[in-house]
Order: C-alpha cells, then sequence, then structure tokens
C-alpha cells in the first residue's frame, strides 16, 4: 500500500489541540469525545483526501456499501470512522484520565518483562494504539519502538511523554535499512522492540488475505522474528468510551525456528495467523479498525 504521507502531517494545529485542552478541562473527557462528533462532521464532507484514504477499508469492510446508489451507507460509515479516529488521538492526548483494565494490563507486562529473549511487540493501526506506548514506558526492560516520524509535532505520538530515551526509544523507519539494524542490536541484547504489523510503507511487503481481499502488510516483524529467532507478540488496544477505560487484546506468541534466509511464503504463513486475529478484531470493531 503506497501511504503518500500521514493525513495526521497536515492534520491538527496548536489552536485546535489548545481548543480541546480547554474543553477537556471544563467539560471531562467524556464529553469532550461526545463533541468529536460535531468536528469529525466537518471533515467528513470536505476533506475529500481523507474520504479517499479510508475508502478502501470501507469497499473491503462494508461491502454492501459498494453497491450503486448506497452513497449514504458509505458516507455513514466513513463518518463513524473519522469519529471513532478523532476519540482515539483524545484517548492517547489525555491518557492520564483513562483507566487502565488492570489485570489485563499486568498480565501483559508480565510477559514483556520476563521474557529473557525479548520480544517483538506488534501493535495495529486499530482502537487506541498510541496509548501502547504508556504500557512501554511501565516495563523494567527497554523498548526500541520501529516507527514512522511524525511531521506534525502537534499531534506527535511521543510529544510531552517522561522516559523517551531512558526505557522507550523511538528508530526511524527512514533511517538506514529502515531501522532494522538499529532493532536488531536491541532483541541481540535481550530488549524488546515494538513495530506496527498492518499497514504496509513503501518497498517489500507480504501479501494476506483480509475481508475476502489481498492486503499487503509490513514485511519487517517477519524478517526480524526469522532472523533472531524472537517471539512475536499482537497486541491490540480496545477502547471503552462508556467506561473510559482501555483494554489489551493479545494472542497466543508467534515464534518459529531462526532462519537466516526466509522465504515469503515461509513468513506467509506465520503472519496470516496475526491477519486472521486482526480481521476477527475489525468484525468486533469496525470502525477502531484505521487501515487507511
Amino acid at each position: 500500500m503506497k501511504r503518500n504521507g500521514n493525513l495526521s502531517d497536515t492534520r491538527g494545529n496548536k489552536w485546535g489541540v489548545g481548543f480541546f485542552r480547554r474543553l477537556v478541562g471544563i467539560v471531562g473527557l467524556r464529553n469532550a469525545c461526545r463533541f468529536v462528533w460535531v468536528v469529525a462532521l466537518f471533515y467528513a464532507l470536505f476533506d475529500s483526501q481523507a474520504r479517499a484514504r479510508a475508502a478502501r477499508y470501507i469497499s473491503m469492510r462494508f461491502p454492501q456499501a459498494n453497491v450503486r446508489g448506497q452513497f449514504w451507507i458509505r458516507f455513514w460509515h466513513t463518518y463513524r470512522l473519522f469519529v471513532s479516529q478523532g476519540q482515539m488521538l483524545l484517548f492517547a492526548a489525555f491518557h492520564d484520565k483513562v483507566k487502565f483494565n488492570r489485570e489485563n494490563y499486568t498480565a501483559i507486562k508480565t510477559r514483556l518483562d520476563t521474557d529473557p529473549e525479548g520480544v517483538i511487540l506488534l501493535s495495529s493501526h486499530f482502537g487506541a494504539w498510541r496509548n501502547c506506548i504508556f504500557l512501554l514506558l511501565e516495563i523494567e526492560k527497554k523498548t526500541a519502538v520501529l516507527e514512522e516520524p511524525d511531521q506534525n509535532t502537534e499531534i506527535s505520538k511521543f510529544r510531552g511523554l517522561e522516559g523517551i530515551g531512558e526505557r522507550v526509544f523511538p528508530i526511524s523507519t527512514h533511517g538506514f535499512m529502515g531501522g532494522l539494524m538499529d532493532a536488531l542490536e536491541f532483541l541481540d541484547a535481550g530488549q524488546n522492540i515494538c513495530i506496527m504489523g498492518d499497514r504496509a510503507a513503501d518497498g517489500d511487503t507480504l501479501v494476506c488475505r483480509c475481508w475476502g481481499h489481498d492486503i499487503p502488510i509490513t514485511i519487517s516483524p517477519w524478517y526480524l522474528a526469522a532472523k533472531t529467532g524472537k517471539k512475536i507478540l499482537p497486541l491490540f488496544a480496545v477502547a471503552d468510551l462508556e467506561a473510559m477505560e482501555l483494554h489489551f487484546h493479545t494472542m497466543p506468541s508467534i515464534q518459529f525456528a531462526i532462519n537466516t534466509k526466509p522465504s515469503k511464503n515461509e513468513l506467509h504463513r506465520y503472519a496470516q495467523t496475526y491477519v486472521d486475529e486482526f480481521q476477527k478484531m475489525s468484525e468486533k470493531h469496525p470502525y477502531l479498525t484505521f487501515y487507511f
């Protein structure tokens, strides 16, 4: 999937961020999330680029919206998706006001802290995915985060966070070999890395089946797992807006024997298990899936 830049690079500024900070201070996070319905309507009506970017996911996930004459069905799904995306940005910006499901949270934290070999944490553009960083900040082990740098500093995923450079270390995918060599150093030292598993940037990809279609996903985590023999732990951050609570959902770790020159067929076999879970999560939470 050719990315053509992130939509967030040109959306969100200090005035908008300042407005929501004041709004949350006055009416609270829950009511600010309700107000997102108003803001998102503007983008759904007038942001043609954002609508076009979301169109492929909408057509795959909601095939009934592809029927000729179903403009309002497509619009509704797009609008709901934009609402959820805005609400998840608020969940990240005001993470101190969001409760964690502690039992679930602690179990995952323990797994990441106690594995002596280090773990490849596989996140997705799903739900409150930015809040995964706050889990990493509480882990005793160091974690490298392979990420595409945010061009818009006002809504940067690392903005204002303590512990960056001490426990969490951003590695730019724009660096040498997409940052993979730096990530390998962390894994070789028994530390953890976190990487997005769903949307693929330009370059080599794996093609998996999801929503009845072939979709490209990034090959990087599967290449690292094959080269190092480390476990891959998929992680989904599910937001409960009614309870203002965050649940972390995982699946069994994925691991295969070390292979310094794995074939795409071998990588695909394991990657498809993650994509199958990604599809299940999108079926439960269609408007928390941001595959665009």
